[in-house]
């Protein structure tokens, strides 16, 4: 498990099987990963590239922002917001 506690920026990151939890604000960017958690207050905002993830979890009161990028996932599920700027939300049964 990988805990971000700020900005993460690569060109990719691969998570394996495993689980990465964003638990502060922070950007996330370019990144891939087998299942993303957004679990504690604070915005995080993609900033380039697009966001790929298996699974997204995002916790109230936790925000991801989606600008002029994309995310692709194939679940999304949580009690937070989700919101898309120019970009694009995708998942495996809907495009947003």
């Amino acid at each position: 498990m990988i805990t971000d506690t700020g900005d993460f920026t690569v060109g990719t990151f691969n998570a394996g099987g495993g689980t990465v939890n964003f638990t502060n604000t922070g950007n996330v960017t370019g990144l891939t990963f087998a299942t993303l958690n957004i679990t504690t207050a604070g915005t995080r905002t993609l900033t380039a590239g697009t966001l790929t993830t298996g699974a997204l979890t995002i916790t109230a009161p936790a925000t991801l922002t989606i600008g002029a990028f994309a995310l692709s996932s194939t679940s999304i599920t949580g009690t937070g917001t989700l919101t898309s700027g120019a970009g694009s939300i995708t998942d495996s049964a809907t495009s947003r």
